[in-house]
């Protein structure tokens, strides 16, 4: 079973005669904003809220899939982002003066963060169905429909329309600098939240155990992963059609107790 919605994981260890449980730390803030979510959007079944990768994975997530999510795409994109760079890089006649004009960095991290971001929500999914089964597979999901299909298609959308103005306004460059800057906060959040799941529900049977007093770099690491979380709910709810009035209030309540 999944680990239970209050926000504390708790792992069972049986012995010659008899079960002895352990309770450990509460989960990261990130995760439990995931999951307070998770059971009430709108591909979330009775079934699959109460389901774990690995009890799913019986069903619908095979082993090839998440291979090819962790290793074959991932490998594509990053291919893809190595192309575009010597192709820009490359270029004679406008590759030199777009580097080295106001926001060339710009211009070239753009296209390259784009694929690095949609790179690691695939190695992310793949990973923790390979190495963590007892991740939520409602969490699973949200991070493969949401966080890659959807926002992966907002950041694509948004990125494209910062580099078209700063090719028609030559004063737009501080824009596409700033976007550059959200897009790798963006990369290196996504990375923490996948951290926090790994570090919850990995290892054998139901994750490591969490400190009572958690160190600097773990930390670091729940409070980097809370703004992706954050963004999968914002985007779950303002963007997905949850008609019923009382889900949308228990959804904000769940959110403001996070």
């Amino acid at each position: 079973m999944a680990a239970p919605a209050d926000g504390s994981t708790t792992t069972t260890t049986v012995g010659q005669d008899e079960a002895v449980v352990k309770t450990t730390m509460p989960l990261p803030r990130a995760i439990q904003l995931v999951m307070a979510m998770s059971s009430r959007w709108k591909y979330s079944t009775t079934t699959t809220a109460s389901m774990t990768i690995g009890e799913f994975g019986e069903h619908g997530v095979g082993r090839v899939f998440l291979w090819m999510k962790l290793v074959f795409v991932p490998s594509v994109l990053i291919v893809l982002a190595a192309v575009s760079t010597y192709t820009i890089l490359s270029d004679d006649d406008d590759g030199g003066e777009l580097i080295s004009g106001p926001g060339g960095f710009g211009f070239l991290a753009v296209p390259i963060l784009l694929c690095v971001y949609q790179a690691v929500v695939h190695a992310a999914g793949g990973h923790l169905g390979l190495s963590a089964p007892q991740t939520p597979y409602a969490v699973w999901e949200i991070l493969h429909k949401v966080g890659y299909e959807e926002m992966g298609l907002a950041v694509m959308l948004i990125s494209l329309g910062v580099w078209v103005l700063n090719e028609r306004l030559n004063q737009a460059w501080p824009l596409l600098v700033a976007w550059t800057y959200l897009l790798g906060l963006l990369v290196a959040s996504t990375v923490a939240f996948w951290l926090c799941l790994l570090r919850t529900y990995g290892g054998d049977g139901g994750g490591e155990g969490r400190r009572e007093n958690s160190g600097c770099g773990e930390a670091v690491i729940d409070g980097l992963a809370y703004p992706f979380s954050r963004l999968l709910y914002e985007f779950v709810v303002r963007f997905h059609a949850v008609a019923d009035a009382g889900v949308m209030q228990q959804l904000d309540a769940d959110a403001a107790v996070v």
